[in-house]
This record gives structure tokens, sequence and C-alpha cells, in this order.
């Protein structure tokens, strides 16, 4: 494990044009950071929104750390993904240090900070239990998925693909994963739904990624019904076909999904897949706006969705 991490860890610094040497890494964080301000954060956003691997970094630092946004973990945790996702060199670190510090995101800058500036791996700073403790729950957990519990295999498979407890392992997150949806398990169907869509520890393959959303969505999971309005609204794996995204999304915004309540006020205030109506499209941010308990950055959009709608009402207005 000790010697997976240190090639793991050399493999960053390899990876990040920067990283001469570990101190050099450090020194990166805290000139980025330096740059974060309330000024730069619009441009930032609407970047990191579009996919832009170094802009999703600098909004998960700027989360994590309260640099012109409130401190918030779990959006620190999904940008710094989303990065990691995009082949940024520095991310992944970080997700892993938020696994482990379980919200507190002070722990998890120290992590970090300590890790580079000493140059030790991460997951060798990490130790939130004892090892033995740590390799005795691994053992039965990998027991348990081995005699066919569904909820064990989906549980080892997250864990090689967080590269949480064991060397970090894709191929072996997707064989996990797979083991569990074929018997049916939602969460899991999704997770190697989401593993095809990106080509992660198996070949990329829109049309298998949709099959696995479908099967987790006809479940009522929402996050998986919120997939699969995606794939209908870009035409990722299935046909495009705007009215089915909205029904699928309308299913998970109805579970309180903000992500699909957010994309179902945009198609209203469109009229993209269903009748055009300003009022319903409002709701809709609304309700996205005011959800802090599902996750996702659909709340985060619907509020500066809002905003900007109010500011052209405003502008428009008679003076």
């Amino acid at each position: 494990m000790k010697n997976a991490a240190a090639a793991f860890f050399l493999a960053l610094c390899l990876a990040a044009p920067v990283c001469g040497q570990t101190a050099t890494t450090a020194q990166v964080i805290d000139k980025t950071l330096a740059q974060i301000t309330a000024a730069s954060l619009p441009d930032m956003q609407k970047r990191a929104a579009a996919g832009d691997a170094d802009a999703q970094f600098r909004l998960g630092l700027a989360y994590l750390n309260g640099k012109a946004v409130e401190k918030n973990g779990f959006l620190a945790a999904m940008w710094f993904n989303q990065a990691d996702e995009g082949g940024h060199a520095l991310a992944y670190p970080f997700v892993l240090a938020l696994i482990y510090s379980l919200g507190n995101e002070a722990q998890a800058m120290s992590w970090v900070r300590q890790s580079v500036a000493q140059g030790v791996p991460l997951a060798q700073t990490l130790t939130p239990v004892p090892s033995s403790v740590a390799q005795t729950a691994a053992r039965q957990l990998r027991q348990q998925a081995e005699k066919g519990d569904a909820i064990a295999q989906f549980i080892l498979g997250a864990d090689y693909e967080l590269g949480f407890k064991v060397t970090r392992d894709l191929a072996q997150a997707a064989a996990w994963y797979r083991r569990a949806a074929e018997q049916g398990f939602a969460k899991a169907q999704y997770a190697l739904g989401n593993l095809y869509g990106k080509g992660r520890g198996v070949a990329r393959d829109e049309a298998e990624a949709a099959r696995w959303h479908r099967r987790a969505a006809e479940q009522g999971l929402a996050k998986a019904q919120y997939a699969l309005g995606n794939r209908y609204a870009k035409g990722h794996g299935v046909g495009q076909d705007e009215t089915e995204a909205a029904r699928w999304y309308r299913q998970a915004a109805e579970q309180g999904n903000a992500d699909a309540q957010y994309a179902l006020g945009e198609l209203y205030e469109q009229g993209h897949g269903v009748a055009q109506d300003a009022a319903e499209a409002m709701a809709w941010y609304s309700k996205a706006a005011a959800n802090t308990s599902s996750g996702g950055i659909g709340g985060f959009f619907a509020r500066n969705r809002l905003r900007s709608l109010k500011n052209q009402e405003a502008q428009a207005a008679p003076q």
C-alpha cells in the first residue's frame, strides 16, 4: 500500500508541470489561493461550469478555504472531483483528504499541506483509524462482496474508484460495480453508467452508460433519473429528445434533486421539451435555490439565475 501510494505521489508530481519538487506544489497551492478573489469568482464559476479543470480546482480551493465564498466541504469535494476527472494533476489528494476529514475542511487542508511540504504521500499522512482496524474492516468487506452481497460489492467498487483503503483501480471499481449492478442494485447501476460515460476503467460507451443509467432511473434513483435526463437533453447514448429529458428531470426534481430542479427550470424558461412558462421556470429555480440537502450544484446555479433574472427585471422597469 505504501509503495503504491508513493508511486501515485511521484506520478502526481511528474504530471504537474510546476511540480519539480514537492515544495513547489505547496507554493502553487498558496499562489492559487491568493489569486481567488470576489472579483475573479464569476469568471471562475463560469469556466468551471463549462468544464475547465483548472477553474474547477480553483473553485474547490475557494470552497475549502472560504475564499470569496462560504466555506463548504461538500462543494469543495464536488469541484475537486470534477477537476480530477478533467485531468487536473493536483485535485485528487484533496478529494481523498476530504473523504477522510468527514466534513472538517481545515483538517483536510492541513493534511494536504503537511503531505506536500514533507514530501510524504498523502495516504501515509492520513491516519483516521488504526491500520489494524482498517485492515480487518477491509477484509470483512471483501469477504462479504465475494459471497455475493450486493451492498458490499458496491462499497468495494466505490473504494476502488476513490482509492479509499485500497490502491485506486478503476478497472476493479467497474468489475465490483458490475457484480452489484447485475443483481439490480440501483446505486451500482448508476455508478457503472458513470464509468462507461467517462471511459474510466472500461472502454467509453455512451449507449452502455445510458443503459445502466436507465436501469437505475427506472428503480427511482433520483440522480440516475437526472443523468438520464441529461442524456436525452444532449443525445448522449440515446436519441436527443427534450420531451423525454423533461420527463426524467421532473421525476428527479419531484424527489428533491436540486440539479434536476434547475434543469427543469431551464427547460421551462426556454420552452424546450415543455411549453414555455416563465412562472413555472421561476418556481423550479426557487425550489433548487432553496435546496441545500440534495447536494450537487443545481442550487448554486439556480441562485445565480434568479439574481440574473431579477437584475434583468430591474433594468427593464420604467425609470
